[in-house]
């Protein structure tokens, strides 16, 4: 069975609260997946080859896997886990001297 290679971007191991996290599963040959997404051991979605959390919270941090099936239920292995956890906001203060 193929094994699917995950990548997130950005590729730190935390973004900020409120960032974009897009993670990407990669199987070959390409043709002919649908993508499972897992969360952990929950499944999130069954869709293209990428996940996209558009404004990431500390609920979304935590370890994600993907995984690849065919229209014969031909299940691929799991991906590789991806880890990253979610700071909170960074407030930026400029002080003006009057």
């Amino acid at each position: 069975m193929p094994v699917p290679t995950l990548t997130v971007e950005p590729s730190l191991s935390s973004v900020f609260a409120g960032e974009k996290v897009t993670l990407t599963c990669v199987i070959q040959p390409s043709s002919g997946w649908t993508y499972e997404w897992y969360k952990g051991w929950m499944f999130l979605a069954s869709e293209t080859n990428t996940y996209t959390i558009s404004r990431a919270t500390v609920s979304d941090q935590g370890e994600y896997k993907c995984s690849g099936v065919r229209k014969t239920n031909r299940k691929s292995d799991n991906s590789n886990i991806v880890q990253f956890t979610v700071r909170g906001k960074v407030i930026i203060l400029d002080f003006i001297k009057t």
